[in-house]
């Protein structure tokens, strides 16, 4: 009797710990299973973008106010895709932004009008250096105007830039320093940069720009070779506040003449879907114009 009670108890016992045991073992084999599939669906690209939709009724330019009455409505879209591997990376950022403004409730003129692609190409030597190779082109789409106040103290508008006038691209080849995903240094040895204006445009730009700026004559292309350093940083700095900086500079080996462009995005995020942006662009282009060319933007809107 004692032994068939016995062998019942190790019969019941084995019966219970047997599911159980199998049941582990299933989803152990599950995990893995997942792992190995997650490993053969990762892919080295990675793609992501965004709209964001905004206005303001206050414009700004060098942090002066332009004035009550005015409306400004501006959507801009940046998409960025990547490729990782071990030894090559790579990455393309294509920014665009397209808005018009009401200024002081007697124009209505274009204000945000411009588009770049940037294009990296980084071959490790290291954890964190690269050689190199990099291309930045920039433009605007149509004719785009500042208004400017006259002697009478009426205000004009004065043409600012036009589809291809300027165009800049930049070639660069050298190193790259990267430690972290947020930052990137540049140093492009060999390097040029090539500005390239319209007919249609040159001739405008000068006349509307001759007693402002002091333009009297302007190339239709020119080329430049020298040395360019790119600074590039995207992070969090504070609770739902992120500053994405891109810094450019290039000179040349001829006669030392620099060219500056510094692009500040300050994005600070209300909601899901609502945010404030603060956008300072810094333009300085000798071959254009020999004063530094800044516009500001305080936008609140919709970004998805």
């Amino acid at each position: 009797m004692k032994t068939y009670i016995i062998h019942t108890i190790l019969v019941f016992s084995f019966l219970l710990s047997s599911p159980f045991c199998f049941a582990q073992e299933t989803e152990e084999d599950i995990i893995e299973e997942s792992v190995e599939n997650e490993e053969e669906n990762s892919s080295p690209f990675n793609f992501h973008h965004e709209i964001f939709l905004a206005g303001h009724f206050f414009t700004f330019v060098d942090w002066q106010e332009g004035g009550n009455g005015n409306l400004t409505l501006v959507a801009n879209y940046k998409a960025i895709l990547e490729y990782k591997a071990k030894r090559f990376e790579m990455s393309h950022e294509f920014f665009t932004e397209y808005g018009y403004q009401k200024f002081q409730e007697k124009y209505f003129i274009k204000h945000a009008d411009d588009f770049y692609l940037d294009s990296k190409y980084d071959f490790h030597h290291s954890e964190n250096g690269a050689v190199s190779i990099s291309t930045f082109f920039q433009s605007q789409y149509a004719p785009t105007f500042d208004m400017v106040e006259d002697s009478t103290g009426n205000f004009q508008k004065e043409f600012r830039s036009s589809f291809l006038t300027p165009a800049y691209i930049t070639l660069s080849l050298g190193w790259a320093y990267k430690p972290t995903d947020w930052l990137r240094l540049n140093f492009g040895l060999a390097s040029g940069q090539f500005t390239y204006i319209r007919e249609k445009g040159k001739q405008q730009l000068i006349s509307d720009s001759e007693t402002l700026f002091g333009v009297s004559e302007l190339k239709n292309t020119k080329w430049q070779s020298g040395f360019n350093f790119e600074f590039d940083f995207n992070q969090e700095i504070g609770k739902n506040l992120f500053w994405e900086n891109r810094s450019n500079v290039f000179m040349n080996y001829t006669d030392l003449q620099v060219n500056l462009n510094i692009i500040n995005r300050f994005n600070f995020k209300i909601n899901k879907f609502m945010k404030l942006g603060l956008n300072t662009d810094l333009v300085f282009a000798p071959a254009i114009t020999h004063k530094l060319q800044l516009k500001n933007e305080m936008l609140l809107g919709v970004f998805f």
